[in-house]
């Protein structure tokens, strides 16, 4: 029931985001898919590039963590 609840706040914050920014939620996912996978490289992210920087905690921090680590569950 956590992971379900935890699904539909992701989904809500994701409508407001949406919302927000006057685009489609789909538009708006593969902006940030092909953003992330333009800009924030692995081992050498562009940062100077990035439009997204100032709300970006890596960028802040300079903490850049291994995007793939994965664990493996029976929940996907």
């Amino acid at each position: 029931s956590q992971d379900i609840a935890l699904r539909m706040k992701v989904r809500e914050a994701w409508k407001e985001v949406s919302e927000a920014s006057g685009t489609d939620p789909f538009t708006l996912d593969d902006f940030l898919w092909v953003h992330g996978r333009t800009v924030c490289l692995p081992g050498n992210p562009r940062c100077e590039d990035c439009i997204l920087k100032s709300a970006c905690r890596s960028f802040e921090t300079g903490y850049f963590p291994n995007e793939h680590r994965h664990s493996l569950t029976w929940y996907y």
